[in-house]
């Protein structure tokens, strides 16, 4: 059922970001957050990457919406050293119990590879945007990178916005995404929802729509759990665009407990309640970004990156 929306749309829209052109300049070494530790420069390289996320209880949604973004990442290069690592120890104790796998923390990680003699670490955040997952990165970075002769930690998914020739990360991703959207009815609207932050970052989701708008697409929309674009906004435009059903889809990594309980459950929490109750024919796309191979290689993208830089002389 679900399938790329018609070229029209993008093709449109890409007139509107010509920036996120083929020849885009690459990121510059600048932006990749780098140490390079002096007092450890003489010690031989071994390198290693580090993917960073919340992680996920659920077996399948792991396996579906994490490992397979680790896997992309190995497929590239299947003979580097690439480790998985979650941020929420409950998360952690929880697949445990259940499975009797362990998954590290990042801490954890590092720890370990310091100990097997890795010397040089690429640590490659699961982030749409430099949120407080992104920034909870940086923070284990910087606690880390005196461990290690060098450290490079991976840019979030949207961050350039295609100025000085260099990419336009959020049509990138909207691009990325439009594989899932399905052929559109009548009358019928696409809600992306994302978590949303209280950091900065939170305007690239007004971008994002931003992006619709400008190639006269008013009929996706994006909503946040957090902030703004608010799921009342985006109801208030359905409704002046005279929007009958809403096919609601998480703009999450994974699409879990959380998205069930806050988008597409039939709790009084979800936003597909809300949409119901305010009038609309809702159908859930309960899949999260994970599962989608074009966001993957954006992920392997950045994990590229963070590697390349990681591997300068």
């Amino acid at each position: 059922m679900y399938r790329k929306i018609i070229v029209g749309v993008f093709a449109a829209l890409a007139l509107v970001c010509a920036a996120a052109s083929v020849d885009a300049a690459p990121v510059p070494t600048r932006d990749v957050p780098t140490y390079e530790n002096q007092a450890l420069k003489d010690l031989p390289a071994k390198d290693a990457i580090v993917i960073v996320s919340y992680g996920a209880a659920d077996k399948t949604v792991r396996e579906q919406s994490i490992l397979s973004v680790t896997a992309a990442i190995q497929k590239v290069a299947p003979k580097r050293k690439v480790v998985t690592a979650f941020t929420n120890r409950t998360v952690i104790d929880r697949i445990r119990a259940a499975e009797s796998v362990t998954f590290p923390t990042p801490e954890e990680a590092i720890a370990q590879l310091v100990a097997e003699g890795y010397t040089r670490v690429a640590l490659v955040p699961l982030s749409l945007i430099a949120d407080e997952g992104y920034e909870r990165c940086l923070k284990i970075f910087d606690a880390n990178k005196t461990k290690l002769k060098k450290m490079t930690c991976a840019l979030p998914l949207m961050y350039h916005q295609g100025q000085n020739n260099l990419p336009d990360d959020v049509f990138g991703t909207i691009d990325a995404v439009s594989g899932q959207f399905p052929r559109q009815q009548k009358k019928e609207a696409i809600v992306l929802t994302a978590n949303g932050t209280n950091k900065p970052s939170q305007a690239y989701y007004a971008l994002m729509q931003d992006k619709f708008d400008d190639a006269g697409y008013n009929s996706i929309f994006v909503a946040t759990l957090k902030g703004y674009p608010t799921l009342e906004a985006v109801i208030g435009k359905m409704k002046a665009a005279k929007i009958k059903s809403v096919v609601l889809m998480p703009f999450m990594l994974t699409a879990g407990d959380h998205a069930a309980k806050y988008v597409t459950g039939d709790g009084e929490q979800a936003q597909k309640a809300k949409l119901a109750a305010a009038g609309f024919t809702v159908s859930a796309y309960e899949h999260g970004l994970g599962e989608n191979a074009a966001v993957r290689n954006l992920f392997v993208k950045r994990a590229d990156e963070a590697w390349s830089v990681l591997r300068q002389k």
